[in-house]
This record gives C-alpha cells, sequence and structure tokens, in this order.
C-alpha cells in the first residue's frame, strides 16, 4: 500500500484514472485501496476485471476512458490479468497502462510479452521482485518491455520515490529506435512526385519524396523497409459496403505494417485507422485542356481591348473635327484646308514621325502640342502590350474557378478508384458542389479518363501533382491547364492500423521534416527532376520546349502591309483611269466648240444644246 500511495501521489499525481481491481483481491484490501487519499484526491472510475463483467460499448463509454495524454490506466491484480483486458480492450486501447502487482511473492514478469500490451504506447509493471534481485525484503521493482529491441522484460530498478519523481521516469520510451526490423508497407507507385516509378520494367526505377523521407527515417530509428508496386485490386482506398478496399483495406487487415502513400484526413479514414500528423497539404485538382490560340494575325489587334480602339478613333475624329471647324470659323487655311490633309497630319504622332512643318497660327501649335503629346502615350502603350503578348503569350477563355466550371458543358472525368471525394460532392449542400455532382462520371480506367479530356468533353479530376506528372510523363500530353481553384483542399497523411503504439515516432519525425523544410525542399527536388524529364519528352518528340520570335507572329503587319498595296495600286489606276478620261473628254469638247464655229452658234449656247450638238 506504501509503495502504490507513493506512486500515485509522486511522480503520477495529477489526471485522470482508471483503475481495474481484479475479483481475486479480498473485499477489504479493495476498501483500502480506495480509501487511500492519493485515489480520493485524484478523478477516477473503479472498473472490476471480473469474468462474468459486462462491459459497455466503445461509443458509450465515458471519453477519459479512451485515453488521452495524462490518462493513466492502473491495473490492480492478484492473478494473471491479461485474459480479462484482452475481452475489454477489442475496441479501444489506453495509452499509458500501470500493472501493480499485490501479490506477495514475486510474479512473473514475462506477462508483458502477450498480445494484449502490443497496442499499449507505454507500459510499465510494478511487482515484488524475485529473491535474486532483492536488496532487501519485500522490494518492490519496476518492469518495463521494448519489443524491437528485446523479447525480455527489461528491468529498470528497485522502486524509489526519488529515482521516479517523474512522469517519464515510470513510463520510458518503449521504443527508442526499431532494432533493425524489417517493416512491409503496403504501397502503390502511382502517386508521384511522392511515390512513381520512371521505368515501369525496372524495379530500381522506383523514385519519389517519400522514399528520402522513408531513408531518413531508416537512418535515424534504425529500421529497413520494403513496399509494393501496387495495390493487389488496384483501388486506391475505398470504403465499400463497410470494408476497405486498395492499399487501406490491406493495412487494415494487418497484411502490411502501414502505408506511406498519402491520404486526406477524413471522417472514415479517421475512424478505421491511426492517421500520422500531416506531411503535405493538397487537394483535388481539376485539369482542362488549353483552349485553342487566337489566329496569329490578330496580334496587331489584342494590345487594345475594343473600348480602348473606339475611343482611339472617337478622339482622332474628334481632333481632326475641332481642327477643320477651326480653320473655317477663322478662316486660316491649315495644309491647304484639305479634309484628308488634316488627317494625315494629325496621324503622325501615331507612328511616331516629326511634322515638316508648324503651323503659324498660336492656337494649332497648343493644340498639337497636346495631340502630340497624347500621341507618344498611346504608341508607348501599344508598344509595350504588343511586346508582352510576343513574349508572354496568354491562353483566351480559361476556367479559373468552380463556379465556371460548373456554368461550362464541361463534365468531370474521375478514375473509381476509392477515393473520397465523390462521397464528399454527393453529401455536400452547396450548389456548385451539387451541380458538379451531377456531372461527375466515374470511369474504370484512368486511360478512359484521360481519353475523355484529350476529346475536349471532359474535365480530368485527381489530385494534383498525380496528374501533373502523369500528364506530361505518362501521356504525352503537354497542352493542359489546371484550374486554379481546387477540390477538398485538405491535409495529407500516412495509415497506420488502428492502435499502433509506435505512430508516435513517425509523427515525431514527420512533423521535424516538415517543420525543418526537408519535405518542401525534396519536392522541389522531384518536381524539377519530372520537368527536365518532361522537356526530354518533348524534344524526342520533336516539340519545342522554347517559345521563339517567328513571321508567323507579325501576320497582321504583313496583312495591313499588303492592303496598303492593294489600295496604292488601285488609286494608281483609277487614277491613270481619270487621266484617260479627262483627255478624251477634252477631245470631244475641242471637237464640239469648232462645229459651234461651223454652224454660226456659241460652243455652249443652250441653242447648241437644244440642237444636240453636245450630244453628238
Amino acid at each position: 500500500m506504501a509503495v502504490m500511495s507513493q506512486v500515485l501521489s509522486g511522480p503520477l499525481r495529477g489526471g485522470t484514472m482508471v483503475v481495474y481491481l481484479d475479483d481475486a483481491i479480498p473485499r477489504v484490501v479493495q476498501e483500502a485501496i480506495m480509501t487511500l487519499e492519493a485515489v480520493q484526491e485524484t478523478p477516477h472510475v473503479t472498473l472490476s476485471l471480473g469474468a462474468n463483467q459486462t462491459w459497455w460499448p466503445d461509443q458509450q463509454a465515458p471519453a477519459f476512458i479512451h485515453g488521452g495524454s495524462f490518462v493513466l490506466h492502473l491495473v490492480l491484480f492478484l492473478t494473471n490479468p491479461t485474459k480479462f483486458l484482452q475481452s475489454l480492450w477489442t475496441n479501444w486501447k489506453p495509452r499509458y497502462l500501470l500493472l501493480f502487482s499485490l501479490a506477495s511473492s514475486s510474479s512473473d514478469a514475462t506477462v508483458l510479452n502477450h498480445d494484449v500490451f502490443n497496442s499499449v504506447q507505454k507500459v510499465a509493471l510494478i511487482m515484488v521482485l524475485p529473491d535474486e534481485l532483492r536488496g532487501r525484503p519485500r522490494t518492490m521493482g519496476v518492469y518495463t518491455l521494448q519489443p524491437f529491441s528485446s523479447s525480455t522484460p527489461l528491468f529498470l530498478g528497485e522502486w524509489n520515490k526519488e529515482q521516479y519523481s517523474e512522469w517519464d521516469s515510470v513510463f520510458i520510451d518503449r521504443y527508442p529506435n526499431f532494432g533493425g526490423y524489417r517493416f512491409e508497407l503496403a504501397t502503390w507507385y502511382n502517386n508521384p512526385p511522392f511515390l512513381y516509378q520512371k521505368d515501369p520494367a525496372s524495379d530500381g526505377s522506383r523514385e519519389g519524396v517519400t522514399l528520402k523521407m522513408l531513408d531518413a527515417m531508416a537512418s535515424k530509428m534504425n529500421f529497413t523497409y520494403t513496399t509494393t508496386l501496387r495495390s493487389p485490386d488496384l483501388k486506391w482506398g475505398g470504403l465499400e459496403n463497410g470494408t476497405w478496399d486498395g492499399v487501406l483495406g490491406v493495412v487494415q487487415r494487418k497484411e502490411k505494417n502501414f502505408t506511406v502513400n498519402h491520404f486526406y484526413q477524413t471522417p472514415d479514414r479517421l475512424r478505421d485507422f491511426d492517421i500520422s500528423t500531416s506531411c503535405w497539404n493538397d487537394g483535388f485538382g481539376v485539369f482542362l485542356l488549353r483552349p485553342q490560340p487566337l489566329p496569329q494575325w490578330v496580334n496587331i489587334y489584342r494590345p487594345f481591348q475594343p473600348q480602348v480602339w473606339a475611343v482611339l478613333l472617337a478622339t482622332s475624329l474628334l481632333a481632326m473635327g475641332h481642327m477643320t471647324f477651326m480653320e473655317r470659323v477663322q478662316r486660316e487655311r491649315f495644309l491647304g484646308g484639305c479634309v484628308v490633309g488634316t488627317w494625315l497630319y494629325l496621324q503622325r504622332g501615331m507612328f511616331g514621325q516629326g511634322v515638316p512643318a508648324l503651323p503659324r497660327a498660336l492656337w494649332q501649335r497648343m493644340f498639337l502640342a497636346v495631340w502630340y503629346l497624347y500621341c507618344l502615350l498611346v504608341s508607348i502603350y501599344y508598344t509595350s502590350n504588343l511586346v508582352a503578348i510576343f513574349t508572354s503569350p496568354a491562353n483566351p477563355q480559361r476556367i479559373h474557378t468552380l463556379q465556371q466550371l460548373a456554368d461550362s458543358g464541361y463534365r468531370l472525368a474521375m478514375v473509381d478508384d476509392g477515393a473520397s471525394l465523390p462521397s464528399v460532392l454527393r453529401r455536400s449542400r452547396d450548389d456548385v458542389y451539387m451541380r458538379l455532382y451531377t456531372k461527375l462520371d466515374l470511369l474504370p480506367l484512368e486511360e478512359e479518363a484521360a481519353a475523355s479530356m484529350l476529346a475536349g468533353t471532359h474535365a480530368l479530376v485527381h489530385t494534383t501533382a498525380y496528374v501533373i506528372t502523369r500528364l506530361t510523363g505518362h501521356y504525352k500530353v503537354f497542352n493542359w491547364y489546371l484550374v486554379k481553384e481546387q477540390f477538398q483542399q485538405s491535409y495529407i497523411s500516412w495509415c497506420f492500423p488502428k492502435h499502433t503504439p509506435w505512430k508516435y515516432k513517425f509523427d515525431q519525425d514527420l512533423q521535424r521534416m516538415v517543420g525543418g523544410g526537408l519535405v518542401q525542399h525534396w519536392f522541389k527536388v522531384e518536381m524539377e527532376t519530372l520537368k527536365d524529364w518532361k522537356r526530354q519528352q518533348q524534344e524526342s518528340l520533336g516539340q519545342p520546349t522554347n517559345m521563339f520570335l517567328t513571321l508567323q507572329h507579325l501576320q497582321g503587319i504583313f496583312y495591313i502591309l499588303i492592303l496598303a498595296w492593294a489600295a496604292s495600286v488601285a488609286v494608281r489606276f483609277r487614277t491613270r483611269f481619270e487621266e484617260k478620261l479627262k483627255g478624251r473628254l477634252v477631245v470631244v469638247v475641242s471637237q464640239v466648240w469648232g462645229r459651234g464655229f461651223v454652224f454660226g452658234l456659241k460652243p455652249w449656247d443652250e441653242s447648241g444644246v437644244e440642237n444636240g450638238l453636245v450630244s453628238e
């Protein structure tokens, strides 16, 4: 009793406690235990280890029963308690478990080897030491078990309240390292850039960010690992009729130790698996083919919007009208008072040309100073935008939001691999998500989903990093773009079987690598590697990787030049025609003039017209 009181009032003080009493303990002893001051001062609940005890279901148990950072599960026993604990811990496991033997003689510490304790993160056993370890009569000792280091319970020493003054001194780390253990991982190398194969024919081509993370952990925690190339049923991991398929099904059936493929944290997965701390943040992306580019000849038109072109035309007409009106009002001729001459004179500034001579009137000079400043700014803006169009070409009419996607004529194509997005869309009450769910087509094969996107009828939906590498690396498709808004942006984690006691070791290393920027760095390295691979694939297919300015980009200028040539030729022929016509009219007039003198008539007399002389 004294040792128990020292334990509960010393290192294990505070928090909440669940006390399990062996029915073999006499009633008087049980009452004495429960009246201890250390027990009375600690919030606790008492359970019996009787064989006929009916335990409440997991969902009806008090919340603190399920464990926590400072919930102590204290098992007081005289006989072996493993049989009763095994039936009790079907649905839940304690995190901190203290076994306290009340037997007057030494118990068997090998009880810690029982499978019932394999799911406990921290466990300690206090019992009477055997004769060979006793320093004095009835000495109590502390034991624990480190499963990956040895199958023999580890003796921590005799009980001493000064030595065991802290919580961690009683519950030491059961997993300081994994002792060279080989973990068998359920993986699918269909998750680039985290897990992927460059060459499907070679097992040595397995690469990815996750492998770098595992190698760093393995060197620190002393373990090895094996991976599987794909899921046995080619499913990712979905819940169907209460059963998990794919990679998650292998983990739940404990055919493998855990999976390092990336899974979103969903309520169903949190319920059925132990989810690691987050190692990445991603979402389901929507991929579409880039719209067909505009014809190259419109480059000459694109620097300004239609409204700007309309304003330029209006201001030019206004300036020409103003000049013409002021000349008429003040009766001052400017360039001969010709409308065409005025128009050409004003447009010199738009094309960066100077004026041959300044007008004499002051008002004309003031107006031209402001007008040429306006023309200078317009030409600079036009040239700058034209350079931007040539150097950074943009595709027109792209979809940027899920609202635009829902309003468009595209349907959604997604591989039916057990991903969580379809159920999220189905259960959502958001109008956009509901509309998108009605347009969702689940296809059995990835090739079918990619083909529907290439046909231009569907948008491909999948995790972002995966599709980026698959489209470029496997399908050799480069003319795609990603919609900015994504589905189900969420945290991504690894999945372990339920009640895995050593998961926290991986959590600690994941937090260190994420916080230290290693995961982000490795992700950038892998993406650069995949980009280089993409560039090599493009070059092997004869597709250019860099854009160069060609004559095709200047088609509009040549069209304008051809139009100007055609107009000049037409004007030239018209001029020649008018000159010839004028010459013929002169001959006719001279003939008419001569006939008028012959008949004694005036050449342009009305009588001559009436007599039909001119008509001849």
